[in-house]
Formats: C-alpha cells, structure tokens, sequence
C-alpha cells in the first residue's frame, strides 16, 4: 500500500513538473532530463529519447516523461557514451538500437505494441567505432530484396573494440549478415580523393538506401562525399565515393554538408527538378537526397541542394565502370601508381582478395587473373555539382522535409538554438515562411543537437538537458482568409464553410473541390474566394422594365456541391433579407473559362421602395450561399437617379452615379436611360458632354440675398422675402412660394421675378394684411422656403438651405435682465408697465408703457431672495451665493456692486467673474477686515446708484478662535 501511495505521488508530481506549456506559441518543452541526452526516434505517439546509458520513454505529445531504463552500467563515470538510436522501419519487430562510445557496443531492444521494453539483447562484438566524438549511420534495408539487413557505417575504432567501418547485420541479432566474413574489418572507409590515405578520419552525417543502393555522406578532410554500394553486396567490392559540391546562386562552390535527409519532393519541386534536369526525365514517386552544404560545420552562407538518387545511383553505376570494367575484356586498374592517364580521375584503395565486378548493381564473380583489384573500393575525382536550390543565411545542423501537396516543407535546426520552416517549391519562389527561436524556453543555455523528427502535430529538437515541439503550423491564429494566406504555411488554408484557418485535415469538407483552400505561391489571393462583378453599381432605373433580372458573381474558384445541397444569393432590402436561388454556370472567353454564380430572379422593385426617404441608392452585401452557408459575399450598390428630386443633388460631384438633370422635365435620370429627357439638360460635373450645362452651379436654384435665416417676430407683418434666382430657363415660368411650418402648418404666396439677369430677384409677396404667427409653446419655430414652378408641379432647389424662423420673446425669458441678455438679433426689450411686466418686440409694447431696450437700459426691478451663509469671519475668504431677479445684465454692471452695509464700515464682497452671466445667481467672495459686525448684503447696480437691491436679513462678520 504505501509503495502504491508512492507511486501515486509520483505521478502527480511528474504531470506537474515535466512539462512546461508555452500558450504563447504552443511550444511545448520537457522538464531537465536528469542525465545528457544526445539522441531522439519518434514512433507514433512516443518519443524515445537516448541518455548517457539510459533509454527514456516519452509521451510525444505531452512531454512528460513515462518510463526510463539505464542500459549500460560503467565503471568508468567519466567516460560519456554516445547513444544512437533506429527504428527498424514498418512491419518488422519495433526494435531500437541504442549504442555507446565506450566499448562500441550496443543493446538491441524489443518493445510491444505500447512501446515498453519486451526485451534487450546485448550484442556479443563491437558494433560501432570506440573513439569519442565518432560517427555512425544506420541503414535498414532488405538484402537482394529478400532478407532485413542493417547496415553500419561506422568511424574506425581502435585497440581491441575496433569496429568495421562497413558490415551488414542481422537485425534479430546484430551479427553479419555473412558470419564468416568481416568485411573491411580493420579497414577505414577511403576519405581524401587527392591521395592514398586515411590520416583523416571521416565524420557521417546521413546513410539510406534507395535505388537498389544503400549510399551514406560523410565529410572528410573538410569536403563532402557520398558513398554508394549494391544493396546486394556485403564484401562492397562494388563501393564508390565521389565528392559532392553545391554551387550557391552567388556563385560560391560550397563542399561541406552540415545536415542531410532522403525524401520525396512535392509536386511544384518536382515539376522544376524535371525541367532542370540534364539527364533522363525524373520521375513523380523518386527519392531525393536534402543537403545543406556550407564552407565548413559552422558557416552561416549556406545552401539547400537536391540531388535525384536516381541520377545519383546512375552516376555510381557508370563510375565504377569507367574506373574498373572497361568493355568485355573487364580491364581493371591497378592501384595508383600502375594507374594510366586515362583513368587519372580514380583511386583504389584497399586491395582485398576477392574480385568482383557489377553492372547495375548486379555482382558477377570475375575470374582471376592473380593480383586483381577489382573488388577495391574506389574514389571519383571529379565532384558533382549542382546548383543551389535555395541560399540560406544560417548554418544547420539537423533537416528534415515534410510533404504538403503540392509544396515541399523544409524543417531546419541551427546550433544557436532556432527552427525554421522552409517551402520549396523553385528558386524564385521558395522562402522561409516561420522562424521559431526555443532560447525563451531553456532552462539552461545550450546548443540544439543534430537530431530532429516531425509528426503531424510537432518538430520535434533537443538539446544535451530538454527536449521541445514547435507545432507544426499555426492554422488557428487568422481570423481571415486574407491574413490566413499571408501565414504563407502550406499547411494552411481557409476552409471556406467554415469560415476559418484550418489545416486540410481539421477542414470538414476538405476532400471536395474548392472547400479548402491553399494560397498557391506566386499567385496572391489564390487561397480566397475572390468574388468581382463586372458592375457592382446597379441602376435601378435602367433595368426598371426587366422581369427576371439576375445578378452574375464571377468568382476565382467555387465550391462544388454535395448531394442535394443548392446554391443561394442573399442580399438585405431595407430591414428585410430576400433570398433567391442561384446556380453555378462557366464563361468562356477566348482560352480561359471563369466560374460564376447567377443569382435569378433579384426583387428590383423591392430593393427601390427599400431606397430611405431622401436617399438615392442602398447598399447591401450580396451573400453567395450553399443552403444556409455563406462561403463568399461582394459589396454592391442599386441606386435610382429618379430618387432625385433636386437638380443640385441630382448632378453634384459628390455623387458615384451618373445622374443629369433635365431641365424641360424636372427629372433625374441616368445617362443612356432613353426618351426620358428630350430637351436640355444639366449633366453630372464629372461628365463632359456638348452643348450641356455641366454641375450643380448649371441648376436652377435660389439663394437668399444675404443670411440664409429669415428672422421674424410671431404675429407680425414681414417685408417680403427676396432671393437670387440662378439659371431660370423660362421668363414665362410662373413661381408659387410655399411656406411650410414645422407644426404642419403652410402658407402660398406670390412670387415675381423682378429682373432678366443671371441671378434675377425672385420675391415671395407677403400681403399687407398677412401676419406671420403659430400656435404652440415652441420659443422658436422653423419655416421652410420651397418655390414651386407652378406649369410642373416642381421645385426650384433651394441650394442653401433657407427658411423663416419665426418666434415669441414672451417665451424666451420671464425676467427683464434675461429678456435684455437675449441676443440683439431678436429685438426683444422688457416691456413694463402697471399691467404689464413681459419680453416683447417693441410693436407688441402698447403705448403708454415702458420699452427697456437690450444693451442700452437697465432693468429697475431688482430683488434679493436669499444670502447664503449669512455669517463669515472677519478674516475673509468667505464664499457668498446670492439668488435672486434682475441682478444685473453682465458682470460688469455689479463688479464691484456688492457690499456688506456696517455702521463700522462697509466691506466689499468680490462678484466671480464667469463666462456667461446668470442674472439671477452671483457668487461672490467676502474682502476681510479688522473690525466685526453685522449688516444686509446690498447689490447695487453701478451704472444707475439708485437701482439697488438690499437682503432681507443681516450678514454676521464673526471673530472666530
């Protein structure tokens, strides 16, 4: 029980503690690794991860660690072993080989489907090289494509655990393949092509097998080789190594591979490798070898190139032909001092005693002819170039590529601790599209190490302590189809009824033409739904006798339908949607066709009585639909120049449509609209059209002569109300003035055009008798102006906007001092008498009575209604609030008018000074003095001393302690 509390425990705290959630970029990164780890293999869901000398389970999605076991217990704890881990590739045992430095050897692990440890078999002998900081390569294959195999490309060893530096395994064992054998045992791989020599050691980046070869790369000498044998051939009597040199788009032959991987090459890539190719076409389905090449392990110049394995085996085969089986007689070339001139592009090395020789691949027993060497491996001079697919600024040390069709994904970790992803698809076009820097993320500075995997979710990179996953894509951050493809991620693209960023595999329609989406490179916009119209401005006017219109939508490309599913057009007429169905038709003009949707039947008649009051157009978004889900939607506009009542409006610049005037009419209509105008007419202003007026200044219209607000009392007799009439096209016109109240109220008047001139002066005749007046509480009551032609039942534009404000000064302001504040413009006074105390025009003030006029005199009436407080010390500060009626007209009338009123003495009380006077409110603030006492507060007006006004009660000057 306590053992299971434990455990219990134990696992609580690791879900806590061994991973860390970054929200920011969904990395996701491992706790510290409680020894080095160097070395990593994805399967599935589990990451195995190689330590020192132990194998760590890992849960590839989370992180957290599940199990561990410690697989080689050294005396020696100085020694650090270098762990190397395979998996032996799909339907074989999952098995994993997990080496170590120390004695070269290595444990071959057996796990279930769970991927726990079934089984460790120790292998007998030494399988990988004893010398720290070697390099080894595994390559899993079927031998003559029948039985499993490994392969293992080793750096030399030394002293008793020696290695081979080439054998074929068994991998239920780790035996050779031909126990009896021990191929190139004691023998290192050739390096230098310059000399017969193995003073440098090679270091192996990359081994696979492909082509009916099993090939590696290694550097040696600081230059780049690639080796290549039959997979056939466990003695390697038909081994080659030729240089491998990169040629970058500056021109720099670069001759040192950093990282390396085998992979297919998306469709885009492979499309231009054909056409670059200079030997036999390439085909869809071959293998590709992925380098980085630079200057040295650490440069930062570098470049991406390609190599077809296919040529690359090609070139193997006709290497080893060139340089050991010429013609029938199978001449071979000795070693390098017996070479002749002819073949001075070759090395031998490492005579043994079987000779063998091979065309394509196929190994054929050659008869002896005493000291043949024939079955040596061999070197090429001559490097294969080949040009730079891509120049980079940053040195790599681990690659990989993922498939994304019809792209090409290039996933790169460089030692400084940065991944990016890369898209290939031709040189012109390719890119790295995300740079993700994992410094943030460790615990403890360190270099990413040359390993890297990739699923469907994560990159996965590690350093010596952490391991880290970089999402593969960030598909979910656009809220856009527009920001969706500038994310510039193949794996990206909108899925379109869902509205959303989504990758292929999370589109719920992806596998049906035009749902999902992908931005095509070099072609912006490509992964949207690109509506245009050839016109999205729709005259109503002109398709006013159309019984079925449709609206045509051409569109880059439109997702087809399932089923019984429909498309549909939307579009919003006033407060209601009308929806209509659609259907999907091809135009074809010249070569290219262009999907677009008809949207049938569209309510026209609708939409016009839909236009507001006062308004020439409505604009609406027209939805395209598949039954209920908008996958597009294009801003258009249907608009009416007949809406138009007003020649100014009609014709302004302002205006998007091309509405003209016609002056015989008094219409508006639209240019190409036939027999509506017959005479002439004033165009739109950005028109130009011969023999017409042209803009609004072209309009008949009226101005007032000067303020455009006519001003008069209520109840009162007006002069009559001249404007400036413009462009009158008529003299014979007859005009009717049309007053027309706010309350609903309207008055006609004559009108008479006093002059011929451009203006003439048009008068609205107010008879004698006529008085202008309202009923109602309002202070002010607006009256529009409208100059109706009498033969068309129209108006003349009345551009300004004029129009009579009539209004009562009773029920402006109940005081005189606010009545004699109004504003000059009024007129208003304080008519006063026995009766009569009011604010009145000066006509309304019957004789007899008083007229106080604004500005000039003042009002006689002044009350004090309340002090407040009514007490203060004498030291002063005190502020008084005093309301009260008539208290001045401005602040300068009481200035320094109020005072405490003492038989000690008065003292002042200092009135604010504020923005807008209040007549009925001052506030002022108590002066000090030396002596108490009481008084009443008294306002007084200054510019007459005998208008004053006195408090009801006295104001206390106190001595307080």
């Amino acid at each position: 029980m306590n053992r299971f509390i434990l455990y219990f425990w134990y696992l609580v705290l690791m879900w806590k503690n061994c991973a860390v959630f970054s929200s920011a970029l969904s990395i996701v990164s491992s706790e510290d690794f409680d020894k080095p780890i160097q070395t990593l293999l994805l399967r599935g869901d589990t990451l195995f991860v190689g330590g020192t000398d132990t194998l760590y389970n890992v849960n590839a999605n989370t992180l957290l660690l599940n199990t561990s076991h410690i697989l080689f217990n050294y005396a020696i704890a100085a020694n650090t072993p270098l762990p190397t881990i395979l998996y032996l590739g799909e339907g074989m045992d999952n098995r994993i080989i997990f080496c170590s430095e120390y004695n070269g050897q290595c444990r071959l692990i057996t796990t279930d489907a769970q991927d726990q440890i079934v089984s460790v078999y120790n292998s007998s002998n030494n399988i990988v090289a004893n010398k720290r900081n070697s390099s080894v390569v595994f390559v899993n294959t079927k031998y003559d494509n029948i039985d499993d195999a490994i392969w293992v490309i080793s750096s030399f060893g030394t002293g008793q655990y020696k290695a081979p530096a080439l054998a074929v395994r068994l991998p239920a064992t780790l035996k050779y393949y031909r126990d009896s054998d021990y191929a190139l045992s004691g023998t290192e791989i050739p390096g230098s092509f310059l000399k017969y020599t193995q003073s440098a050691s090679s270091s192996f980046v990359y081994g696979f097998a492909s082509s009916g070869f099993v090939f590696y790369v290694k550097n040696k000498g600081g230059k780049a080789y690639i080796g290549a044998t039959c997979d056939n051939d466990d003695r390697f009597s038909s081994l080659v190594e030729f240089p491998l040199v990169c040629n970058s788009d500056g021109g720099e032959l670069r001759g040192y591979i950093q990282a390396a991987t085998l992979a297919k090459a998306g469709n885009l890539l492979y499309y231009f490798l054909n056409q670059q190719s200079q030997s036999s076409p390439l085909n869809p389905d071959d293998d590709f070898l992925y380098a980085v090449f630079g200057a040295d392990s650490i440069a930062s110049s570098t470049s991406i190139c390609i190599f077809s394995v296919e040529v690359l085996a090609n070139l193997a085969n006709s290497i080893y032909t060139k340089c050991h089986v010429e013609g029938d007689k199978h001449n071979v070339v000795v070693g390098p001092s017996e070479l002749t001139t002819a073949y001075t592009d070759c090395t031998v090395y490492a005579k043994l005693n079987n000779t063998h020789a091979r065309t394509s691949c196929q190994i054929i027993k050659l008869p002896e002819y005493g000291r043949l060497y024939g079955n040596s491996p061999l070197q090429y001079l001559v490097p294969t170039i080949q040009h730079s697919i891509f120049d980079l600024t940053f040195s790599v040390n681990a690659i990989t590529v993922s498939i994304v069709q019809p792209y090409t994904v290039v996933f790169t970790t460089s030692p400084n601790g940065f991944i990016r992803k890369i898209v290939i698809t031709e040189r012109s076009l390719n890119k790295v599209y995300n740079t993700v820097d994992l410094n943030p993320y460790m615990r403890n500075p360190a270099s990413l190490l040359t390993d890297i995997a990739v699923n469907n979710n994560f990159i996965y990179a590690l350093t010596s302590k952490q391991v880290f996953g970089v999402p593969i894509h960030h598909c979910d951050v656009p809220t856009s189809c527009q920001a969706c493809s500038e994310l510039g991620d193949p794996h990206c693209g909108w899925c379109v009824l869902s509205n959303k960023c989504s990758a292929r595999n999370e589109c719920e329609k992806s596998g049906v033409t035009g749902h999902w989406l992908q931005e095509s490179y070099g072609s912006p916009g490509s992964g949207c739904v690109l509506p245009t119209m050839e016109e999205t401005m729709i005259s109503l006017q002109k398709h006013a006798d159309d019984t079925a219109f449709q609206l045509k939508v051409n569109l880059n490309q439109v997702p087809e339908l399932e089923g019984n599913e429909t498309y549909r057009c939307c579009y919003l007429s006033g407060a209601s949607e009308l929806c209509t169905d659609a259907e999907k038709l091809v135009s074809v003009l010249f070569s290219d066709s262009t999907p677009f949707i008809a949207c049938l039947d569209v309510d026209l008649q609708h939409i016009s009585q839909s236009i507001p009051s006062g308004e020439d157009h409505v604009t609406t978004d027209l939805k395209l639909m598949i039954d209920d889900t908008l996958f597009a939607s294009i801003e258009i506009t249907f608009y009416s120049c007949s809406k138009h009542t007003s020649c100014t409006f009609c014709v302004t610049t302002l205006s998007d449509f091309s509405c003209n005037w016609c002056l015989g009419s008094h219409l508006c209509y639209e240019t190409g609209s036939n027999n509506i105008c017959d005479g002439s007419a004033v165009t739109n202003a950005l028109q130009l059209v011969a023999g017409q007026q042209r803009g609004p200044s072209s309009c008949p219209r009226v101005e007032p002569l000067d303020d455009s607000i006519y001003l008069i009392a209520a109840d009162t007799h007006p002069e009559n109300l001249k404007f400036n009439l413009y462009n009158q096209q008529d003299t014979e016109l007859g005009y009717t003035c049309e007053l027309i109240w706010d309350n609903g109220q309207t008055l006609s008047l004559e009108a008479i055009v006093s002059q011929s001139t451009n203006p003439s002066t048009l008068e609205c005749v107010v008879p004698d008798e006529q008085k202008l007046d309202y009923d109602g509480p309002e202070k002010v009551m607006k009256v529009n102006v409208r100059i109706k032609i009498k033969s068309s039942e129209t108006y003349l534009d009345n551009s300004q906007d004029s129009y009579i404000e009539l209004y009562k000064c009773e029920l402006m302001e109940q005081t005189c001092s606010e009545c004699l504040s109004l504003d000059v413009k009024y007129n208003c006074g304080w008519c006063r008498s026995k009766d009569i105390r009011e604010c009145r025009v000066a006509d309304h003030c019957p004789s007899g009575t008083t007229f106080l006029k604004s500005n000039e005199d003042s009002c006689p009436d002044i009350e004090i209604i309340s002090i407040n407080p009514s007490n203060g010390p004498v030291q002063g500060g005190t502020r008084v609030t005093i309301t009260g009626v008539n208290l001045g007209q401005s602040y300068n009338e009481i200035r320094n008018g109020v005072s405490i009123k003492r038989d000690v003495g008065d003292v002042m009380c200092i009135v604010d000074e504020t923005g807008s006077y209040n007549p009925s409110l001052v506030v002022c603030t108590l002066q000090s003095t030396s002596e108490p006492g009481a008084g009443l507060l008294r306002v007084n007006i200054q510019s007459t001393e005998s208008l004053f006004a006195e408090s009801g009660g006295n104001f206390s000057i106190l001595v307080r302690r």
